[in-house]
């Protein structure tokens, strides 16, 4: 109850952080989730401080980042990323290679995994799964800003993959991303 009551205050003073901003500041206008798949370009939609505190696969304390998702009459797609939220944990790991997942499995998911899910409804509506796991480079990590609770990071990165689907037909997706990551700066938050 009392980690549920802090992370609560911290999201606050997170978005009463981003509200007093100048718009050209704002590190949530700078986010961003470009689609493409089988070569054809899309906007996503980012979704908003959407964050869901659990543990990471090897029970370190983490948070599973909605980055965001696409939707139109031929497919679906969302993707999240699990990363430490401790920082002394965050930054052990940095740039570099992670997995990809097929959906979005809370506790299965390790520091910098992504999770995709993929709906081909040319099929049904039906997730599709990932052919050889793919590749999720986070290719820069920038620390934005700081105070006594929080540090706030912003993450860019892609996912190169290809899905198939209930035809056995290939599909490839491209997702290019940044996002923002809040992680603690105090041990005291058990």
């Amino acid at each position: 109850m009392k980690k549920s009551i802090l992370n609560l205050l911290i999201v606050v003073s997170f978005i009463s952080y981003l509200s007093c901003s100048d718009k050209k500041d704002d590190p949530l206008s700078e986010e961003y989730l470009e689609v493409e798949v089988n070569g054809k370009k899309y906007d996503g939609i980012v979704e908003e401080l959407s964050y869901y505190d659990t543990e990471t696969c090897d029970n370190k304390r983490g948070t599973r980042v909605n980055v965001g998702e696409f939707e139109n009459s031929d497919f679906y797609i969302d993707l999240h990323i699990m990363h430490y939220t401790d920082l002394d944990d965050f930054i052990s790991a940095g740039e570099g290679n992670y997995n990809i997942q097929n959906s979005v499995g809370i506790k299965d998911l390790c520091n910098f995994e992504a999770a995709v899910r993929f709906k081909d409804y040319t099929q049904g509506d039906y997730l599709t799964n990932i052919k050889d796991g793919g590749t999720h480079t986070i290719a820069e990590i920038k620390k934005l800003d700081e105070n006594s609770h929080f540090i706030l990071y912003a993450a860019k990165g892609n996912i190169n993959c290809k899905f198939i689907n209930k035809s056995q037909e290939e599909i490839s997706v491209v997702l290019n991303y940044k996002v923002l990551l809040l992680v603690y700066s105090t041990d005291n938050l058990d």
